[in-house]
């Protein structure tokens, strides 16, 4: 099989993980009743944060990149493991599939890690938008934890925008220590992909304004060049 279609499947699987995880909130402690509440969740975050790497990983894995095809293995055995202890059979066969097609075509991947300058606005949009992705599934999952509760992605992503942005009306605030640290861990990763962006989007723009300070340079160096030429050719 080649790359391509691995990465499309290992992809795939990491929306299909993303998936399931959230699906699962709706049963919350239904799910595994052998298991405690704090397991449940860590599961379910667990299977939402490998789900997302995957998709970051799989554009490495269309590059043929040997670093991204070793991380594909540890997080499809990570899949694998989550899957099987939610009981989740289908997760756990199109693990393993996947798994034995990766690791099968090792030899077409490079053995050294390319730096490719145009995966850093791709993984910045990912970024983002796992920043939403896990204030808001978390914000539901801890939702019984808040004053007022939580009960709707809604609210959920209503208090992740606010945390986010540190706008914080204060009409929704954590009441336990549980809370209080998702939050606080919210902050923490809001503020730095935050700042990620805006250090890349400085960069462009100073970036642009080098190459069209440059490019005028080289027009007015020419113009003076060409009068000269004109004025050689009087004389």
């Amino acid at each position: 099989m080649n790359s391509t279609a691995v990465a499309i499947l290992v992809l795939l699987l990491g929306i299909f993980n993303i998936i399931v995880s959230i699906l699962a909130l709706q049963t919350r402690g239904l799910v595994l009743q052998l298991l405690t509440h704090g397991i449940v969740q860590f599961l379910g975050f667990s299977q939402l944060v490998v789900g997302w790497i995957m998709t970051v990983v799989s554009y490495g894995l269309y590059r043929k990149d040997r670093f991204a095809w070793q991380a594909a293995l540890i997080l499809l055995l990570a899949s694998v493991v989550l899957n099987g202890l939610q009981v989740n059979i289908f997760g756990i066969i199109f693990s393993i599939i996947i798994f034995v097609l990766v690791y099968a075509s090792g030899q077409k991947y490079r053995l050294h890690l390319p730096f490719f300058l145009d995966i850093k606005y791709i993984a910045l949009a990912w970024a983002i938008v796992f920043v939403i992705l896990y204030g808001t599934v978390g914000s539901f999952f801890y939702g019984s934890e808040f004053t007022p509760p939580i009960d709707n992605y809604i609210k959920a992503f209503y208090y992740t925008v606010t945390i986010i942005t540190t706008v914080g009306f204060g009409d929704i605030l954590p009441a336990s220590d549980v809370a209080r640290l998702f939050t606080a861990s919210l902050i923490i990763v809001g503020v730095s992909v935050f700042l990620v962006f805006t250090v890349i989007l400085a960069q462009s723009l100073v970036s642009r304004l080098e190459y069209l300070s440059e490019r005028t340079k080289k027009k007015k160096k020419k113009s003076r060049t060409k009068v000269l030429s004109d004025e050689m050719k009087k004389v």
